[in-house]
């Protein structure tokens, strides 16, 4: 594999704040991509951009509110005048609610499918045409396998990703004849880091149960998911599309309460 395989491809990153869209950005750009990196904060974007350029690699920073439809077109234009096109579209669009469903009120269920679900559509929608440009497009949107299995304690946050797994098989559907490839990662928890860390689900027992539960025997890092990101945005993916890669350690390969305990 080369170092240099995502060479001169034109990579956007919509968010790139947390831990994993800072990663994923370093990634494609140290392995050749153009990066346009946005976050709703500039100090934040600059900083990532700031880091690719201290390790060689090129990008632009833009900060956008980043579920304002208006925003989304406005970047999408901005694409189009710079490069053209859009090879490699990376959606890191997240925002959990952490409430029971008994304690959610409509406009709290509306508020999390507008970032979660429905921000990401638009975005892919948006950007569609520039990728079909490339040619060799790839639709990367990260989500969740409480999208998959129902989380009680993030339940509108788990509606919401589950329903971008359809939206991936849909586009994969209809981008495919444009050359563009549409592929759903399910991530499981990242590791916390940094002096305000604190354990993914609030408390140390929480977080031990959670290991204990995956066969890995340890949590996500944000490397793990760039690497992937990293094979679906090259041409070493240019057969996969429309599909759900499970990005957990093994936690969801395993029947519920059948762990062996070692």
């Amino acid at each position: 594999m080369s170092a240099r395989r995502l060479e001169n491809l034109k990579a956007v990153i919509v968010q790139v704040g947390s831990e994993l869209g800072r990663g994923c950005a370093l990634r494609l750009a140290s392995e050749g991509a153009d990066v346009l990196v946005i976050d709703p904060s500039q100090e934040r974007a600059d900083g990532v951009a700031a880091a690719i350029a201290a390790q060689g690699g090129t990008s632009m920073s833009i900060q956008a509110q980043v579920s304002n439809e208006q925003e989304i077109h406005r970047l999408a234009d901005l694409c189009e005048r710079k490069w053209g096109h859009v090879d490699v579209l990376v959606l890191i669009i997240s925002a959990l609610d952490w409430w029971s469903e008994t304690e959610l009120s409509m406009s709290a269920w509306e508020e999390c499918l507008r970032i979660n679900l429905l921000t990401p559509i638009f975005y892919s929608t948006a950007f569609r045409p520039l990728l079909a440009k490339s040619g060799r497009g790839s639709l990367i949107i990260y989500g969740s396998i409480d999208g998959q299995r129902g989380n009680p304690r993030v339940p509108a946050y788990s509606v919401a990703r589950g329903g971008l797994i359809p939206f991936t098989h849909i586009m994969a559907e209809l981008c495919g004849s444009e050359g563009t490839r549409v592929n759903y990662i399910a991530g499981a928890a990242i590791v916390p880091t940094g002096p305000e860390a604190k354990p993914p689900f609030g408390s140390t027992a929480d977080s031990a149960a959670l290991l204990e539960a995956t066969p890995l025997r340890r949590m996500a890092t944000p490397d793990d998911f760039a690497g992937v990101v990293s094979f679906l945005a090259s041409s070493d993916s240019s057969y996969v599309t429309g599909s759900v890669i499970v990005v957990d350690g093994g936690r969801t390969s395993i029947t519920p309460g059948t762990a062996i305990q070692n």
